[in-house]
């Protein structure tokens, strides 16, 4: 499991979609459902729930919280995350580079260390 706590990894999505949602000139959510509000906010609040939880617990409420679309929406973040920037803005890139790092991390909490990053839904 991620050394990243569950109610950090609620903190970081919701932070991530903040961010993201103010440096992209389109609504994720509109192109990808998997990006759209409720589904982002219930991933947090799912993650929110299990850190509640006694630490013992938290481990299988995790496996059993989280399925292939709650991955799908993390893989939607994480790839706005890491598209290009329009222009060569290496303060930009960084800040984006972190909000991957940290979404990453929340992957890495919620998912099998062998699942890969989900088919774009974009192009399926």
């Amino acid at each position: 499991m991620s050394s990243l706590s569950p109610a950090d990894g609620a903190a970081a999505i919701r932070d991530a979609v903040a961010a993201l949602s103010r440096r992209s000139a389109i609504d994720l959510g509109e192109l990808v459902d998997a990006a759209s509000p409720a589904r982002s906010a219930g991933l947090a609040d799912k993650l929110d729930r299990i850190g509640a939880m006694p630490a013992t617990v938290q481990p299988q409420a995790i496996a059993a919280a989280f399925d292939d679309r709650d991955l799908v929406t993390l893989d939607s973040w994480i790839r706005l995350a890491d598209s290009a920037t329009l222009h060569d803005d290496a303060r930009e890139a960084a800040a984006r580079r972190a909000i991957g790092d940290r979404l990453r991390a929340v992957r890495q909490l919620v998912a099998p260390g062998d699942a890969h990053l989900s088919v774009d839904p974009r192009d399926a």
